[in-house]
């Protein structure tokens, strides 16, 4: 009997964590251009590390941003055209037509040679931001 309830809490516990990530890709990406090169912002929520039972039943989230240096935005912008602030290079491609934007791009790690994809992988829809500058 105890180890029945044990199986079915343990079950419970598992499909709460699968079904209560809300972390997100907003669905818009706002750009600018600064001397001939573009500056693409995306934007979404992520989950907080959960670090105790209560912070993982909480599920709090945050915004997170990701700046995407491009040098043009149209056809096909490969990941080593794109420069990185730190850490390891792109690979994979941007795909620009028009007002949409999808991203294909991997981080990679020499380290261990294997290529990771970003969690900002989609499609998106490019809107000009003039509001934003660069400082």
């Amino acid at each position: 009997m105890k180890l029945s309830l044990v199986c079915v809490v343990c079950i419970a516990i598992g499909m709460a964590l699968t079904g209560c990530d809300r972390s997100h890709n907003y669905k818009e990406a706002a750009y600018f251009e600064l001397d001939g090169r573009y500056t693409v912002t995306l934007s979404g929520k992520r989950m907080l590390m959960a670090h105790d039972p209560v912070s993982l039943i909480l599920s709090k989230t945050y915004e997170e941003h990701l700046e995407l240096d491009l040098p043009r935005l149209s056809g096909t912008i490969r990941g080593d055209d794109i420069p990185v602030k730190s850490g390891y290079e792109y690979t994979g491609t941007i795909e620009v037509s028009g007002t949409q934007m999808r991203v294909n791009l991997y981080y990679d790690n020499t380290d261990d040679e294997v290529s990771k994809p970003l969690s900002w992988n989609g499609q998106y829809v490019l809107v000009n931001d003039k509001a934003v500058k660069r400082i």
